[in-house]
């Protein structure tokens, strides 16, 4: 078993955000992000299943044709491969982000 607090996790300061890379193995991979307000994820596409968490903050996510607003302590799943795009809308997004990787 390995535990991991986001706090001990050093983060990468990127010019979109801060990225902390919190836990990887062969099979699943867990993000968490800090993007400012007003920020736009550009449409993209992974090709493993992401599950996306909202911690704080309000964002827009869209996935193939559905666009929707979700808020803290809210959940999304994105099949692979589909074509997805965030508008961060209100304070920072603190979020996670996980994938499970196929063989």
């Amino acid at each position: 078993m390995k535990i991991v607090t986001i706090e001990d996790i050093e983060g990468l300061e990127t010019p979109e955000g801060i990225i902390k890379p919190l836990l990887f193995t062969d099979k699943v991979g867990l993000l968490y992000l800090e993007l400012p307000a007003r920020f736009d994820v550009t449409p993209h596409s992974h090709p493993q299943d992401n599950i996306l968490y909202c911690i704080e903050g309000v964002v827009e996510v869209s996935s193939g044709d559905k666009t929707t607003t979700i808020n803290a302590d809210s959940v999304i799943f994105v099949p692979a491969s589909e074509l997805q795009a965030s508008k961060i809308l209100v304070m920072n997004l603190q979020g996670c982000c996980a994938s499970q990787h196929h063989r």
